[in-house]
Parts: structure tokens; C-alpha cells; sequence
């Protein structure tokens, strides 16, 4: 039974990163169809080859703060966070992500 739900947590886990690749590939293309203010790519280290998403979202999320730029909405991958960990939560021990 274990197995059975390991193996149904993975397969819905897989289609949920799929959703959230798709919008952080959707974010992405917006972070890089702009340039951001000097400030904003100093104080984050967005020159550096190895930028991130904590990187990226929070540049947009500057971006969103100011009004030079079209906002960004998060709502989609906020949502599909709180679904995934809504699924997993009541798993977390089952599925052998911590142990008693």
C-alpha cells in the first residue's frame, strides 16, 4: 500500500512540476524581456551566470513594486505550492520524507 502511494505521489508530482515548469518558464521569458534598475541587479547578483529562481522571482516581484514595468502575477505557482503541499502534508511521514 506504501508503494502504491509512493508511486501515486510521485506520478502527481511529476504533473504538478510539469505545471510549475511551464509558469517559471512563462516568468522567465518576462524577467528577460526587461532590464532591471542597477540597484535591483547588484543588490540580488542578477549578472552572475548562476542566477536562480529565488533570484527571478524576486526581481519581478521589485519589477511589480515599481511602475515602470507590466506586473507579474504569482498567483498560479502560489496555488499550485499550496496544492502540492495540501497532497503531501498528510504523506510526509507515510512516503518516508521524515521518520518518526
Amino acid at each position: 500500500m506504501a508503494i502504491l502511494l509512493k508511486s501515486m505521489a510521485i506520478k502527481w508530482a511529476f504533473k504538478l512540476k510539469y505545471r510549475a515548469f511551464i509558469f517559471v518558464f512563462h516568468r522567465w521569458q518576462a524577467y528577460f524581456a526587461q532590464t532591471d534598475e542597477r540597484k535591483v541587479r547588484d543588490e540580488l547578483k542578477l549578472n552572475r551566470a548562476d542566477v536562480g529562481w529565488y533570484q527571478i522571482r524576486k526581481a519581478l516581484q521589485a519589477r511589480n513594486a515599481g511602475a515602470d514595468f507590466p506586473p507579474v502575477s504569482f498567483k498560479p505557482f502560489e496555488e499550485a505550492y499550496k496544492t502540492l503541499t495540501e497532497k503531501l502534508l498528510p504523506m510526509v511521514y507515510e512516503l518516508g520524507f521524515l521518520k518518526v
